[in-house]
Parts: structure tokens; C-alpha cells; sequence
């Protein structure tokens, strides 16, 4: 049992240094971007670009995100 669980959180680790790099952090996003909540997720869509466009001028680390 303690062996399964090891090995089950040692993937879940590697897993999430996917898209990790020195120069860059990889971000998702998921919203809605046709039907009734298009009008919603679009706005959140750019107000995110608009976020990490700032933070990637700001230089608060040497990775981009």
C-alpha cells in the first residue's frame, strides 16, 4: 500500500513540472469561449493575456509565463 501510494504521488510530481523550464512557466486556461457564456469567458480570456503580459514586463523572475 505505501509503495502504491509512493509511486502514484512520484507521477503526480512529475506530471506537474510539465511545461517548467528556466525560461518559461506554462499556464492553462479553460473558459468558455462560444455559446451563453462566451461574453464571460472572453472578457476573463483577455483580462488573463492583459495579467500575464504585465507580469512577463515587470521581471519579477528570469521565467516568462
Amino acid at each position: 500500500m505505501v509503495a502504491m501510494s509512493a509511486m502514484l504521488l512520484g507521477a503526480g510530481l512529475v506530471r506537474a513540472e510539465t511545461g517548467v523550464t528556466v525560461q518559461t512557466v506554462l499556464i492553462g486556461q479553460s473558459v468558455s469561449l462560444t455559446g451563453p457564456l462566451a461574453a464571460i469567458g472572453t472578457d476573463f480570456s483577455e483580462g488573463f493575456k492583459v495579467y500575464v503580459d504585465e507580469v512577463n514586463r515587470g521581471g519579477a523572475s528570469s521565467a516568462a509565463i
